[in-house]
């Protein structure tokens, strides 16, 4: 849901929803439990400390190809 707060776009805009494995048992029985990647290990190897995802997400930006579109939302 941050990503439509981020881009300012209404639920109608964007219609995500929340999920969990439990909803969708048919799903997970084919996906891993726990998508997450554990970054710890190598976080102590890198000169680059990671971004955090809200930083990642301030970081995106619209495309100039469609910005006219996304302005006229």
């Amino acid at each position: 849901m941050r990503v439509r707060e981020h881009f300012k776009l209404t639920e109608k805009q964007a219609p995500l929803a929340a999920v969990t494995r439990a909803d969708t048992p048919e799903v997970a029985k084919r996906r891993q439990p726990c998508l997450a990647l554990d970054i710890a290990p190598l976080a102590g190897k890198l000169k680059t400390r990671p971004q955090s995802i809200a930083e990642q997400l301030d970081g995106l930006k619209v495309p100039p190809p469609c910005r006219e579109w996304y302005l006229g939302l």
